[in-house]
């Protein structure tokens, strides 16, 4: 899947979207789960390539409307950046809502700005991808202007 913000092209590849999807919540009881976006910039066009995300863990703290990830999240990013000779980094967030269409919350807003003033990575933009049981929206931070805003929404479908 493409998508343009900014004149930035923003590619996020099928096995991501998947992972989120078979990690979505699907009824009440469950737990939001979440994770860090993963990707690289490429040389070519400077686009930015999502191509993989951490997935909860034991220690991650989750609730019915609440994920906190843990710093387990950091250590998975630092060992695919090693393995990747430094260019694998962090790109943003991601994380489930027990809804079909999910919207940001306060705590979300807040969390997003805070990750845009202070995460270290090598793009201006950050992206925070919210996963409901039957649709995804994606936002960017964009960190030169301080402007969250939704840049996709999309409907789950078997092809992805």
């Amino acid at each position: 899947m493409d998508i343009e913000y900014n004149g930035q092209l923003i590619k996020v590849e099928k096995c991501v979207l998947r992972k989120m999807y078979e990690n979505r919540q699907k009824e009440e009881g469950q737990n939001e789960t979440g994770g860090m976006i993963i990707g690289y910039r490429l040389k070519s066009n400077n686009a930015l390539v999502i191509n993989d995300i951490t997935l909860p863990t034991k220690n991650d703290s989750q609730s019915t409307f609440n994920f906190i990830r843990s710093e387990d999240h950091n250590v998975v990013l630092e060992e695919k950046w090693k393995e990747s000779q430094m260019t694998i980094m962090y790109m943003g967030e991601w994380h489930t809502h027990l809804t079909q269409n999910p919207n940001y919350s306060i705590t979300d807003i807040l969390s997003w700005k805070k990750l845009m003033k202070r995460a270290i990575t090598e793009t201006d933009i950050l992206l925070f991808f919210i996963i409901g049981s039957e649709k995804y929206k994606i936002w960017v931070g964009d960190r030169r202007n301080k402007r969250i805003q939704m840049i996709y929404e999309g409907g789950w479908s078997i092809d992805e």
